[in-house]
């Protein structure tokens, strides 16, 4: 028994390291966009999921009243549509006959039908069809048949009658990109499987939380540090084809997406240690103050000195919803002014560190300078709006998006890889069907963690309104950049959003069954500290 006791605590303690690695490696790792760092943290996340799915344990929450019972249901719905969302990535990569394809996905038989000669004629494709401009500038990239073929030589054999790729084909119209985004997108599942089955308990959610604050702290002060420095070069050594790097990360977009994601945890906890230390006197909260405090200052002033224009939005957005929740949640006024004092206190920061970029950036915002830049998304949006209406119903297939918005270009202007909205682009990858699995998805989980109730005047309604503001705060962002593509920035919010679950199920699971004449709220706060 005690031996068995032994192997569970360990291979919890090594499901909780890789968890915390993903934490640090990612955002330091250039947000983990490079295809060795992308490698690392799938592997990473196959063996924590290992681990965890080793010898599982039934869940410490299946029972509950029917108004629980209820909202568990929601948890369900939301896994139904991850494994549903799942199952339509892997249709896109069914080779299909020509017939099929033109019933299921119309756009990609099209396309198929214009580019490659025979294929409406379910033969395989004939290279000797395809006409010298296509390879060229290119030669050194096309497979060896096509190359002659294609330059006038009529020896070249013909490619062999059950070659799937003339006859059959998949609705994603770049199948290797498709498989590249569904590893990653298994590997995000199974971490957010691995968070919600093993941070069941308060001390570990609280580690969770500490090394997320400490991870985005330490990047927006070598990212301060490095501006202040004047150099352009990532860890002041590497250089590379980046113009708008930020710390370790190669985007100022991503970095103040994964800073702005902590900034309200660590403004609530900070709020939370004020409240213990001027309520009740606690010295111990006085040391967590003061980290949580400067914390909270030096990720805030990153953001601004970042210069993301979006960034600066979404930050003022979660601090705006923190002090909604504060009020909902019932707390003082002192709290709020509290909360102000410390949003003054990044400005502080601001200015000590310099403010002359910061103000000529914010006056982008205020003057419509900006305008230019709204104008060009917008008109993107347009045209992957043409995008979604030809590959309706399945999309042109995940992670397809910059390829397949090509054909929607004006010739001579570029096209834009992302489409700098997640919504939108998960429309045009994965069309209609694709983005009901999400927004179901979404509203299950929604459903399942919004309780203001259940957090009425509990000690962990200032983590719960953090998490909720951080949340709500990089999906709003997301709807103006492409922020979740960078594995730093998915990774945290997955791992967040699985922490936020636990927190409201370990609130659930802690509060007391009282007579009719409690107060709903007096037990339930007693009972969580």
């Amino acid at each position: 028994m005690d031996g068995g006791l032994v192997w569970v605590r360990r291979r919890e303690k090594f499901v909780e390291g890789g968890v915390y690695f993903l934490l640090l490696f990612c955002p330091f790792a250039f947000g983990a966009v490079e295809a060795w760092a992308i490698g690392i943290v799938q592997i990473v996340c196959g063996l924590v999921f290992g681990a965890w799915a080793w010898d599982r344990r039934p869940g410490i929450f299946s029972r509950g009243t029917a108004s629980l019972r209820k909202r568990v249901r929601a948890e369900r719905i939301l896994w139904w549509s991850v494994g549903a969302f799942i199952l339509l990535v892997f249709v896109q990569l069914l080779p299909l006959p020509s017939p099929v394809l033109r019933w299921l996905a119309p756009g990609a038989h099209d396309l198929y039908a214009r580019t490659l000669p025979g294929f409406t004629a379910g033969r395989p494709y004939e290279p000797a069809a395809l006409g010298p401009w296509l390879v060229e500038g290119v030669s050194g990239e096309l497979p060896g048949p096509v190359l002659p073929a294609a330059s006038g030589i009529d020896d070249v054999p013909a490619p062999s009658g059950d070659s799937p790729s003339g006859k059959w084909r998949t609705v994603s119209i770049y199948p290797f990109q498709t498989r590249s985004r569904l590893s990653l997108l298994l590997a995000y599942a199974a971490l957010f499987a691995v968070i919600t089955g093993t941070f069941h308990r308060r001390e570990q959610l609280s580690r969770l939380f500490s090394f997320a604050i400490g991870s985005a702290f330490a990047v927006s002060l070598l990212g301060i540090l490095q501006k202040l420095s004047t150099n352009d070069r990532l860890y002041w050594i590497r250089e590379g084809d980046y113009h708008e790097i930020f710390g370790p990360f190669v985007n100022r977009n991503s970095y103040a997406a994964f800073a702005g994601t902590v900034l309200p945890l660590v403004l609530c906890l900070a709020l939370h240690a004020g409240s213990r230390f001027r309520r009740r006197g606690e010295s111990s909260a006085l040391p967590r103050l003061m980290v949580f405090g400067f914390s909270a200052v030096v990720i805030a002033g990153g953001i601004f000195y970042s210069l993301s224009r979006g960034g600066m939005v979404a930050a003022g957005l979660s601090v705006g919803i923190v002090a909604i929740l504060l009020v909902v949640l019932g707390h003082r006024r002192l709290e709020l002014l509290f909360l102000a004092l410390m949003v003054v206190a990044a400005g502080g920061f601001i200015l000590w560190v310099g403010t002359g970029e910061v103000l000529a950036r914010v006056e982008t915002l205020v003057e419509g300078s900006g305008a230019p830049t709204l104008a060009a998304r917008v008109m993107a949006w347009g045209r992957a709006a043409r995008l979604v209406i030809d590959h309706l119903f399945l999309g042109s297939g995940l992670g397809t998006f910059r390829f397949a918005i090509m054909r929607y270009s004006p010739p001579g202007h570029a096209w834009w890889t992302t489409a700098h909205n997640e919504y939108i682009e998960v429309l045009c990858d994965t069309g209609l069907l694709g983005g009901a699995l999400v927004l179901v998805g979404l509203v299950a989980y929604a459903h399942r963690v919004w309780r203001p109730g259940l957090f009425q005047r509990s000690r962990r309604a200032y983590a719960w309104a953090g998490l909720i503001a951080g949340i709500v705060g990089l999906l709003l962002h997301s709807a103006i950049s492409s922020n979740l593509q960078v594995p730093a920035n998915a990774v945290l919010l997955v791992i967040l959003g699985g922490g936020l679950l636990n927190l409201v199920r370990l609130q659930e699971g802690r509060r007391p069954r009282h007579s009719p004449g409690t107060p709903p709220g007096g037990d339930a706060a007693e009972s969580s500290r």
